[in-house]
């Protein structure tokens, strides 16, 4: 089995504004997908895009100059053929803050024979020496001989290249269009679009071809359609067509959505493809409740698309609040169906009003996660700091007391909650000076408490 090493240059870092709370380290936070495009007699094009924030994985300082090192590695694996692909990833840092504000995008081509094939994909972070493994995908490789599409892209940018400029990432080149794709399929903003690309090939210039393009939601019924023709020009100039399209999602409320992509000759579909989306839209008031039975409303909810790696990560924040029985209960599951279901359940039973479209309990918590994570996140810890986790179950203190190191105590920081408890103090020490804070006492009922711990962690005895 060859390894094809890449050569080693600073990545390509792009900035991403997201609304999705950054993954404690013990679980990476790598979205990856696979794309299947132009298919030949022998071999087939494969486009695996990925992202992953930065603060994922352990910085070095090197001359003031924070930088990681990660290696991606695909197991390509079929019943006659056996190869792997290793790609090296450098990314900077110009300061710690700047680490936790970046998102890695990257994009890369493969030419495979067509066959079966199974794809494992393993994350190795080479500063900390830990190594995580993806499930593997399952991709099937074929020659098709008739009209067809490729996979749907949902991109965060699509552009024309401009000649003049020479600094855009290879990677990220189709044809004359740069495009980033967004393997995350989770779209987000006030004002929020989907930018969609694909290509399309074999056409034949006497065929009068069209795209439908659909949006449909949960109950899979169509909330955007709209059609596009394909001009005869457009095919004579090349053997496939890039097609681009942006639709405005800004009418429609958050929740799990299907885009759909028919190619027509006339009224006859000769080839569709579909893809899910997440949609995330704060502005767009909810519609009309729309009642199912239990197993429908499931189908219906996001927890029905969790792979297993987002059951991980969902649980990692969840068994903060989580009873021990809860905790017990899902620590037992095995197939992932029924995990998807333990998440329905679990925020169902916390639903203020059943009758609501959205959940504001699991709102609430999610805006919780994001406060934690942008103002208590530490570097060197792996997982979750204590103040994230005090803040995730709690929510924000109504006061916070910082006190430095200095008169022979070491640094500290308070939190006060009034409504907790008549009033509860959460009191957090950086024991060893390196940054880390443990919560060493507080006077909330089931918390940690050493009413002694001003004498035993507060004082620096060196």
């Amino acid at each position: 089995m060859n390894y094809y090493r890449s050569i080693k240059i600073i990545s390509f870092v792009l900035f991403i504004l997201t609304p999705i709370a950054l993954l404690p380290q013990s679980s990476i936070s790598f979205n990856y997908e696979f794309n299947k495009f132009k298919s030949e007699r022998d071999s087939s094009e494969v486009l695996f895009s990925f992202s992953f924030p930065q603060n994922n994985f352990k910085f070095i300082n090197k001359n003031n100059i924070y930088e990681s090192n990660v290696e991606i590695q695909l197991f390509i694996k079929s019943k006659t053929d056996s190869l792997s692909r290793l790609w090296e990833i450098v990314t900077q840092a110009n300061s710690e803050t700047e680490k936790l504000d970046k998102m890695f995008i990257g994009s890369k081509t493969l030419k495979l024979k067509n066959d079966n094939y199974q794809i494992e994909t393993k994350i190795i972070d080479r500063n900390s020496t830990q190594n995580y493994s993806k499930k593997t995908e399952e991709l099937k490789l074929d020659y098709i001989p008739t009209e067809y599409q490729s996979d749907i892209i949902i991109a965060y940018r699509i552009d024309s290249l401009e000649a003049e400029i020479s600094t855009y990432n290879p990677d990220f080149i189709r044809e004359k269009l740069y495009l980033i794709p967004n393997s995350t399929e989770e779209i987000y903003g006030s004002y929020p679009k989907i930018n969609i690309y694909n290509e399309i090939y074999n056409l034949k210039y006497e065929n009068k071809y069209s795209i439908d393009l659909n949006i449909l939601n949960a109950a899979k019924s169509k909330v955007i359609s709209f059609k596009k023709q394909i001009k005869t020009s457009d095919i004579l100039k090349n053997n496939f067509i890039q097609e681009i399209n942006e639709i405005a999602l800004d009418t429609i409320p958050s929740g799990l959505y299907f885009l759909e992509s028919n190619l027509a000759i006339g009224n006859n579909v000769v080839d569709k493809k579909t893809k899910k989306f997440y949609l995330i839209n704060p502005d767009q008031k909810p519609g009309i409740k729309v009642y199912f039975s239990e197993d429908e409303e499931f189908e219906r909810s996001e927890f029905s698309t969790f792979t297993e790696e987002k059951c991980e990560d969902e649980f990692l924040y969840l068994k903060i609040i989580a009873s021990r029985n809860e905790i017990d209960l899902y620590n037992k599951l095995t197939d992932l169906k029924a995990k998807q279901k333990f998440f329905f359940k679990f925020w169902v039973n916390r639903m203020v009003d059943p009758t609501a479209l959205v959940n504001q309990t699991r709102e609430n918590f999610k805006e919780r996660i994001q406060t934690a994570k942008k103002y208590y996140r530490e570097l060197n810890t792996r997982g979750l700091s204590d103040r994230e986790k005090i803040i995730i179950k709690h929510g924000t203190p109504i006061d916070v007391q910082t006190y430095q190191a200095q008169d022979g105590n070491r640094a500290y920081q308070s939190f006060y909650y009034s409504d907790l408890y008549g009033g509860a103090y959460f009191y957090f020490v950086d024991v060893k000076s390196n940054g880390i804070y443990k919560l060493v006492h507080s006077t909330a009922i089931g918390e940690i408490q050493n009413y002694d711990w001003e004498t035993r962690f507060l004082r620096d005895f060196k």
